[in-house]
């Protein structure tokens, strides 16, 4: 079990982390986003991180690991695609449109951390919980792209 969730993270780390290196020229020059703006969301974006752990530990605490990550993974694409393709396509090109989806997004990968947190907990005993945490993180840190 301990080597399929091992392989798990670092495939779901591998496969969720892929972007384009045109995400941050389409938020400067096609939404004209401004520094403090984006600052801003950034924040706003920790506010709401908070919202997906507390969201996860009030709710879905007895839901299957693998179907919250699941729906956490599809619905931050989800998130994610809709103003990206609003802003590429010119169909929205406000800074505000587009700097709402760092937020959306938030939520959902928040749920998948805690979820990925407890299920560390769950695989470590007393003798090698330092272990077990550190070979998880080293698996969803040692991606060949980010």
């Amino acid at each position: 079990a301990f080597c399929a969730v091992g392989l798990f993270f670092f495939a779901n780390t591998s496969i969720f982390n892929l972007s384009t290196t045109a995400r941050t020229w389409v938020a400067l020059e096609w939404a004209k986003t401004e520094n403090m703006q984006r600052q801003i969301s950034g924040m706003l974006a920790a506010v709401l991180s908070f919202v997906g752990c507390w969201l996860t530990q009030k709710w879905f605490l007895g839901v299957s690991w693998r179907k919250i990550i699941c729906a956490t993974g599809v619905l931050t694409s989800l998130f994610d695609s809709i103003p990206q393709f609003c802003t590429i396509f010119d169909i929205i090109r406000n800074q505000y449109f587009y700097l709402g989806e760092p937020l959306t997004e938030n939520v959902p990968q928040a749920m998948a951390a805690l979820v990925s947190t407890f299920m560390i907990n769950e695989l470590a005993d007393d003798s090698n919980c330092a272990l077990v945490a550190g070979l998880m993180s080293l698996g969803s840190s040692v991606v060949p792209f980010k």
